[in-house]
């Protein structure tokens, strides 16, 4: 894959984790794996840096999976992937934050102030698929959102029905790690009826398969905007 002239590496908002333990333990204990592969990364300090720019070497250092998640205004935050299921992949960031995805729509989060906990959808979702630009798509899903705000230890989890319509809004080029890629823009207009929270996601699909190489998400009422940027494609999908 391809790597841009720069990318700028920090961390995603920061709350008091309660996975900061099981996570050391498996940067400590998981041998091969991606984590351990990424952990001297992380002590170098490569990828804390707030401004620090990062080099398409740099990123292939790690020979893994990758991607660059902003979260609102704040600095990009490099991610490496941990883990897979048939049809999920689990991103982990060095602040300890998580991110499930598949095919590059969030699914679940950790260590977010309101965190996406469960995603089940009722209608399959388009974007398992590689998208007809010609064709709109509609699918809906069950949401569970945790909010870590409250006082005390409770923690309340609101489930919302989110219906969605996915449109082709025709095709952009987009530059990632120094390189064109040709893709088509898909806006997903989703409502939650019973909240009252509307929002528009943007989806920017390869016009040649179903790779998402970029994305700009709201995964709750109130929360700001998740952007993902592939920088290093995860090739079992």
């Amino acid at each position: 894959m391809q790597k841009p002239p720069g990318i700028t590496s920090g961390t995603l908002p920061r709350r008091p984790s309660i996975l900061c333990l099981c996570v050391c333990w498996t940067l400590a204990s998981c041998g091969n794996s991606p984590i351990s592969s990424a952990a001297g990364y992380f002590q170098e300090g490569i990828l804390g840096g707030k401004d620090l720019a990062m080099s398409r070497q740099d990123v292939f250092k790690i020979n893994y999976a990758s991607i660059a998640v902003r979260s609102g205004r704040g600095p990009q935050a490099f991610v490496v992937l941990a883990k897979t299921t048939p049809q999920t992949q689990e991103w982990i960031a060095a602040d300890k934050h998580l991110i499930d995805t598949q095919n590059g729509r969030i699914t679940k989060t950790i260590g977010f102030d309101t965190d996406l906990t469960q995603t089940s959808f009722i209608k399959p979702d388009p974007f398992l698929n590689h998208l007809d630009p010609n064709q709109t798509y509609q699918t809906t899903r069950l949401i569970d959102i945790t909010d870590h705000t409250g006082p005390g230890d409770d923690t309340p989890t609101n489930t919302l029905i989110v219906m969605s319509t996915i449109t082709c809004q025709g095709p952009q080029t987009i530059t990632i790690l120094g390189a064109k890629i040709n893709t088509f823009l898909w806006t997903e207009q989703a409502t939650a009826q019973d909240q009252k929270w509307s929002q528009t996601n943007k989806y920017w699909q390869d016009q040649t398969d179903r790779t998402i190489w970029k994305s700009q998400q709201n995964i709750a009422p109130n929360q700001p905007t998740i952007e993902i940027v592939t920088l290093r494609k995860y090739f079992g999908e």
